[in-house]
């Protein structure tokens, strides 16, 4: 019973994050980004970049969060 509960909320969780699909696969595009860091990403940060005008603001935005500081690059 507990097995068949996992299995439905697995499914459930599938589908409620369809729409955010695409973005999810984007972020996977980048090296070192598993599908568990993806979904983290998407939602710590978001998926609106907009919002961030530049990787330094994105950046600073993530470590007052307590994310890891990223090397400049």
């Amino acid at each position: 019973m507990l097995k068949q509960g996992i299995r439905d909320l697995v499914a459930r969780m599938g589908d409620a994050l369809e729409p955010f699909r695409q973005h999810i696969d984007n972020l996977m595009t980048i090296p070192g980004i598993s599908d568990v860091s993806a979904h983290v990403i998407a939602g710590e940060v978001g998926l609106d970049m907009t919002r961030f005008p530049s990787a330094s603001n994105l950046r600073a935005s993530t470590a007052r969060r307590g994310f890891a500081k990223a090397p400049r690059g």
